[in-house]
């Protein structure tokens, strides 16, 4: 379909570039050259077309060819039949906001890389410490160096997720993909999450066998978070409930607890970096909201979808799917 331009304000004009006179009765797809940072880029046709309404980010080239970070917000116009007669977009200049975020991704790279190497040598001291008081009977002392050791465990993961979130803002994560026993590999890592929390039972529940292409160590990030999380935030529950469905060309795997809960206005934000759900619960579960991010992004760089179907007091159930490795 053919969009031509029949208002255009003031407001577009500083902003483009170009005044009513050079774009008024011209194709959008003239004027426009766009690039989509986050999404695919027919996404947003097909929002339009099933939903009415898009909004997202997208990269605009002003009249002198320069770059403009825009935040979108596309509508149809129908007429009195419900036939699409046009559309009215309203862009916003994201660009500072854009460079500052930039900036903010560089220093927290920049930060969590020289950070690691004092943390992990003060890792090494505290064991090393730990193990002389054990040997001289002094267990007081070492217990509390014990404490001191799993924090500095949680500060060193803190660090690696945050050099994640850096290199994932920049395209930099590597991933090494090989073929793999999917249902084994999951029940691996429920095995590893069962033994460190026996206060909850985690029951596997898988159909037939299933192969994928992806990078172990990686997915294994985004499989421990969701099984961590779902004990995590169900302390009163006993049960986590793990499926693997397979299907003709995806396999479909749910982590369901029976905890807390999110109320259906996060569901669409939950995945965005450094966002945390704001209830009664905020001071019971402390974090950065930096978990789902990660593995959101690693889902998606393998070509798959992750998303979560809760209501708030009666527990999540967190879905991820992958495609399966087409037999040769």
């Amino acid at each position: 379909m053919q969009y031509i331009i029949l208002s255009w304000n003031k407001a577009a004009e500083t902003l483009y570039g170009w005044t009513q006179e050079e774009v008024l009765g011209k194709s959008a797809s003239d004027i426009f050259w766009y690039e989509f940072p986050h999404n695919p880029p027919d996404e947003w046709k097909e929002h339009l077309q099933t939903r009415g309404y898009w909004k997202g980010e997208v990269i605009h080239k002003r009249k002198d060819g320069t770059r403009v970070h825009i935040m979108a917000s596309v509508s149809l116009v129908k007429d009195s039949n419900g036939t699409v007669i046009g559309m009215v977009a309203a862009n916003r200049d994201i660009t500072a906001l854009k460079e500052l975020e930039q900036r903010k991704d560089e220093f927290i790279g920049v930060a969590s890389h020289e950070l690691r190497t004092p943390v992990t040598a003060l890792k090494g001291y505290a064991q090393l410490l730990q193990r002389t008081l054990e040997k001289q009977g002094l267990q007081d002392y070492a217990q509390t160096l014990a404490k001191m050791d799993g924090q500095l465990t949680r500060l060193t993961k803190l660090l690696a997720d945050l050099l994640d979130i850096s290199k994932m803002q920049t395209g930099k994560v590597a991933y090494s993909k090989a073929v793999f026993d999917f249902n084994a590999w999951v029940h691996d890592i429920i095995d590893d999450i069962q033994r460190a929390s026996p206060q909850h039972v985690i029951a596997l529940t898988r159909d037939t066998e299933c192969k994928i292409i992806g990078d172990q160590d990686r997915l294994s990030q985004v499989f421990i978070n969701l099984l961590t999380n779902a004990i995590k935030y169900s302390p009163k529950a006993e049960r986590v409930d793990v499926i693997i469905r397979p299907a003709s060309d995806i396999v479909t795997v749910s982590v369901r607890d029976y905890g807390i809960g999110i109320a259906k206005e996060h569901h669409s934000r939950i995945f965005e970096r450094f966002y945390r759900v704001t209830s009664s619960h905020d001071n019971t579960f402390p974090g950065l909201g930096i978990g789902l991010y990660i593995s959101h992004e690693i889902i998606r760089a393998h070509e798959g979808k992750i998303w979560v179907e809760s209501e708030e007091g009666k527990g999540s159930t967190f879905f991820v799917s992958l495609p399966l490795a087409q037999d040769e």
